[in-house]
């Protein structure tokens, strides 16, 4: 409950309530405006880039409510009751959540890949558990995720506030303790959360810059915008107060800190740090302006002229229908979104996404009224906290057991294998194994921080040669190979390490995702914010490369997605500059990067169980001239061009198992264990290049 702002006493004071239910129409406005602009960020809408700053408002808002609540108590009865609080949290979050999270997961199982739900279960087991934004964290920069967006991403945030809602209610104890008095203990919230907020923020600028994930999604750096919210709280009951002259003004200001970042803020922000400032100072200047009030009654919240404009205009009905249902539209939105374009393997129109977050809607106001409005007020449920215990418990048992419903790596192989043992499949069991297991099929370089994620920042992460080279390590006399580029040059590493172990010589592999080593600038498909991590990476091995001077450089790339990004002319050039500048110190081999199937190739194996030859693909035709195109390129200024494509694709025809093996992990990414089998046939093409 929160309460309108008296003008400013020597003493504390209780704030008058906005109506007769002590409830603020203004908040549940703000509610609304945080709930669309975070839906049209998601639905893609190009204008609101910067959205995901409601969820940012929506922080401020619970740590303000809250924190009144708690307040509120302890004036009446002296004492938190924490069972009630927890008890009225549960009967608040759980129905609802829960009952989108099972419906989530089965949709899923209904429209998307099985290897796609492979990656979800544990996810949805943290998410049942409140914990997703650890999860979400820890597994932010693994390249190994699946290229489709997780479904249940959006729990993050209700993950930070329930670890929030554990832990405040016992601080805001723990600081009125032995207080003599309601000033006293104001006085001890204030400093106490001051202190939180201080902590808060300093770990939030300094996550942001070394490890992004982790600030956006922990609740250590986002308590200080829950905390903001909460001194909000505090000051309004220390008889903080603005005159309405004043509180017009604020309001304004903070309208415009919160909606400018909607617009101006985006893929390429540096979020949360500093740049969170702004929504979050804005949310608690419409918070405080709200709260002012002329007249005797204090009807701040009501729509009436002695509010501040900006008060008035959040209480509009359009917005109040909104954050009515915010929660359960919150919920909704992103799973109708996500799973309908990963079920269709490709982007979804504007058309679609218009429907899909009309259908969101219409979800979210069933789900409010037959769920989360109808148990959140049920009295049985009610009357004793320990039946809301009891109530929860049941739900969170209900979604555990529904996330073991998703698939499992050996639950699809024993699928497909029950098939070919059939003989209604083309696979043989063992093959049926190596497809379930085929995304996860990746060189040894992923694990140990040879290969980079995207996200990794290299200025707290050193090139560790030593950890990176296999081969005939024992012999000082060794030649070195240094396998350099991006994620196509690591799938060569298990052959590479192979032909390194039989013919005597050491392979350094460096690599990182989306990074060539060839000089072109590189936007992040992800967000579409320029690379810089990649830049910083390629000095570093430019450098390495010059003091360790090793024998030969290995060259891999994606140089087609590059192309696009930069055009041909640029790669071209880019490409004779990198080769010519590594000559100076080392020979320089460059691979030919291999063909892409139209789509995931283990996805359309278990699709096509009984006629495999439909994922088969052409080499197309142009492809040839544009290997000798990049050729002339490499071997115009020294350097050694080696094309492995008949291997891969013998006779022009791209194949998706041979032998045990299956080729690709999806699209354009080759196994492991292929990737070894075809050692033999690699070091025919590249030992001539070697010379060593």
């Amino acid at each position: 409950m929160t309460q309108a702002l008296t003008e400013s006493q020597s003493e504390p004071t209780v704030i008058r309530p906005t109506d007769g239910r002590g409830f603020r129409l203004d908040i549940e406005g703000m509610r609304g405006i945080a709930v669309a602009v975070v839906v049209l960020f998601h639905a893609e809408v190009k204008w609101f880039s910067g959205g995901f700053v409601g969820v940012d408002v929506f922080f401020v808002l619970s740590g303000f409510l809250i924190t009144g609540l708690l307040l509120d108590e302890r004036d009446r009865s002296e004492t938190i009751s924490l069972s009630k609080f927890y008890a009225r949290r549960a009967r608040r979050l759980l129905p609802a959540s829960m009952a989108v999270f099972v419906a989530t997961i089965f949709l899923a199982k209904w429209l998307m890949s099985p290897l796609d739900l492979v990656e979800l279960g544990p996810q949805a087991r943290w998410v049942a558990l409140f914990g997703s934004n650890i999860w979400f964290s820890n597994h932010a920069t693994d390249y190994l995720q699946p290229d489709v967006i997780s479904p249940f991403q959006q729990y993050w945030s209700l993950a930070v506030e329930e670890q929030f809602y554990l832990v405040w209610p016992l601080l805001i104890l723990v600081l009125s303790v032995g207080a003599k008095s309601v000033k006293m203990r104001l006085r001890r919230v204030a400093i106490g959360v001051s202190v939180v907020i201080a902590a808060s923020f300093v770990s939030a600028v300094w996550l942001t810059s070394v490890r992004q994930p982790s600030a956006f999604f922990l609740l250590p750096p986002r308590a200080w915008e829950l905390g903001a919210g909460a001194l909000g709280a505090v000051a309004l009951r220390f008889g903080f107060g603005l005159s309405t002259r004043i509180a017009s003004k604020v309001g304004v200001l903070g309208a415009i800190a919160v909606v400018a970042p909607v617009f101006a803020y985006g893929a390429s922000t540096k979020f949360p740090g500093w740049m969170a400032l702004p929504p979050v100072l804005g949310t608690v200047g419409l918070l405080l302006a709200g709260s002012a009030s002329t007249g005797p009654a204090g009807s701040g919240g009501t729509s009436d002229t002695s509010q501040p404009y900006v008060t008035r205009l959040l209480q509009a009905q359009p917005l109040r229908w909104l954050g009515r249902y915010s929660y359960s539209l919150y919920l909704w939105h992103w799973p109708l979104l996500v799973i309908p374009a990963a079920a269709a393997g490709r982007a979804l129109s504007g058309r679609e996404r218009a429907l899909l977050v009309g259908l969101s809607v219409l979800a979210a106001v069933a789900t409010f009224h037959l769920v989360e409005d109808r148990f959140r007020h049920l009295q049985f449920l009610a009357r004793r906290a320990s039946s809301s215990y009891a109530f929860g418990a049941v739900l969170v048992v209900i979604a555990v057991a529904s996330s073991s419903a998703l698939p499992t790596t050996q639950s699809i192989a024993e699928s497909v294998s029950k098939s070919a043992a059939g003989g209604d499949s083309e696979l043989s069991v063992s093959l049926a194994k190596a497809v379930a297991e085929a995304p996860q099929d990746q060189a040894v370089v992923y694990d140990n921080e040879c290969h980079r994620p995207t996200e990794t920042d290299e200025n707290t992460v050193e090139l560790n040669l030593a950890a990176c080279t296999t081969g005939d390590t024992a012999s000082a006399a060794a030649p070195t190979v240094m396998l350099i580029g991006d994620s196509h040059a690591a799938h060569w590493q298990p052959a590479l390490s192979e032909i390194a172990t039989e013919d005597g010589w050491r392979l350094s592999s460096l690599t990182r995702s989306s990074c060539p080593i060839v000089e072109v600038p590189v936007e992040l498909e992800s967000t579409k914010a320029h690379y810089l991590q990649c830049d910083l990476w390629r000095q570093k091995i430019f450098q390495l490369v010059e003091v360790v001077r090793p024998s030969l450089v290995v060259i891999g790339h994606r140089s087609s997605y590059y192309e696009e990004q930069v055009g041909v002319e640029a790669w071209d050039a880019a490409l004779q500059n990198t080769v010519s500048r590594l000559s100076q110190f080392t020979k320089v081999l460059v691979l030919r990067d291999l063909p892409s199937a139209p789509n995931s190739v283990p996805k359309c194996i278990l699709s096509n169980t009984a006629d495999l030859d439909s994922c088969e693909f052409i080499v197309e035709d142009n492809d040839a001239a544009e290997a000798e195109r990049e050729r002339a390129v490499v071997e115009g200024v020294g350097g050694r061009y080696v094309d492995p494509t008949g291997i891969v694709c013998p006779d022009g025809t791209c194949e998706v198992i041979d032998g045990d093996f299956v080729v690709f992990s999806d699209s354009n990414h080759l196994t492991a264990s292929y990737s070894r089998s075809i050692a033999d046939e690699l070091a025919v093409l590249i030992e001539p290049a070697l010379g060593i």
